[in-house]
């Protein structure tokens, strides 16, 4: 028996590798990569193959005497002389085809062209991690206690017939958000100034189209990579605006409330009105005018007015300072406790008796 070196741990050198392992020799198989696999693991997408089935084959092979030494180029690293001289007497050569075949073409030499084998290469290392937005994410599970770290794999890019709502108001969420308003419908029956006649043979028209379509979002992809995400200020203002029709407080502040400049002395503030009866103006208006199966806690009001930067103080109660309700909405609320007030107190009557 004699010992064997495999150059490549691609496809075609694993599978040299495991047929001599059958035979009863114990291949040993260098791959320039940090891992074996070649190109199904540098260059074939997760979606075609996975990556955790090419490693549980690799495994199989070592379980089954192949040897793997990665990171070593042989040629470079190591000649296939100081092999022979370290006792290896057979070698099988299975390098792959390491270069794309050129097509020829105009523009194909143009800075920023990427060839698909040099695309997928870039892509399975994580240079193009932009694409998914990449690094770790840490967060904590609904009742989960611990925190928990993973890595971000996707970009999610949200195409809706109904705008998605989301209640964050935070500026880490609205920093990564943009919003693309499609303003138009396509129907049969076109009636109302943005629908337009619907095309049932659209699929078709752009099956045909299909290799110019790939080309432009690989250009754009391209794009991104070079310059990043230029955002046009049509989708900046619709983010805008998007933002601002989700603030719950700031549309009841506008509707409901009178409010002064933010004060650094609050002893300047001319505004105050109790704490409870914003919030019980707030649970009103919400009701009437967003999703009247929902109420707010106080403290959790409290919390939305602080990110709000509205003054609080305590004293003979909690009052908020800079703001107050607008006249119509004190009477309501004066009206609505007086009737509750009544209510208890002709239920008391009716104990009585």
């Amino acid at each position: 028996m004699f010992d064997l070196i495999v150059i490549g741990g691609g496809p075609a050198g694993m599978s040299c590798a495991y047929f001599l392992a059958i035979e009863g020799y114990s291949p040993v198989v260098f791959e320039k990569e940090a891992v074996p696999g070649g190109m199904l693991v540098n260059g074939i997408p997760s979606f075609r193959i996975g990556k955790d089935v090419v490693k549980s084959e690799i495994d199989v092979l070592r379980e089954m005497g192949v040897e793997f030494k990665c990171g070593v180029e042989v040629g470079k690293d190591i000649t296939i002389q100081q092999l022979r001289e370290e006792g290896y007497q057979a070698f099988y050569v299975a390098v792959g085809l390491q270069q794309a075949a050129k097509l020829n073409i105009a523009g194909e030499d143009l800075k920023g062209v990427k060839s698909g084998l040099d695309f997928l290469r870039e892509v399975n290392a994580g240079k193009l991690k932009k694409l998914t937005g990449g690094g770790f994410i840490t967060a904590r599970g609904l009742m989960d206690k611990q925190m928990t770290s993973w890595l971000q794999t996707h970009l999610p890019i949200m195409t809706t017939n109904e705008l998605p709502k989301a209640k964050a108001d935070d500026a880490a969420f609205w920093s990564r958000a943009h919003i693309v308003k499609w303003g138009l419908s396509f129907v049969d029956d076109p009636q109302q100034p943005w629908e337009r006649q619907a095309d049932k043979n659209l699929d078709e028209k752009i099956q045909a189209e299909a290799k110019g379509v790939l080309v432009r979002m690989v250009q754009g992809a391209m794009e991104y990579l070079r310059d990043g995400l230029k955002v046009p200020q049509e989708v900046k203002d619709w983010t805008k605006a998007q933002r601002e029709t989700w603030d719950d407080i700031g549309q009841f502040f506008t509707e409901c409330c009178q409010q002064e400049t933010h004060q650094n002395n609050p002893a300047k503030y001319a505004l105050r009105v109790a704490a409870s009866d914003l919030h019980e103006a707030f649970c009103i208006w919400y009701a009437e005018n967003k999703d009247k199966r929902y109420s707010i806690s106080a403290k959790s009001f409290a919390q939305l007015l602080n990110k709000k930067d509205i003054d609080v103080v305590r004293s003979n109660g909690t009052w908020r300072l800079g703001i107050d309700l607008k006249p119509e909405w004190k009477d309501r609320i004066a009206q609505r406790r007086a009737e509750e007030e009544a209510k208890k107190k002709r239920n008391l009557s009716g104990n009585v008796r």
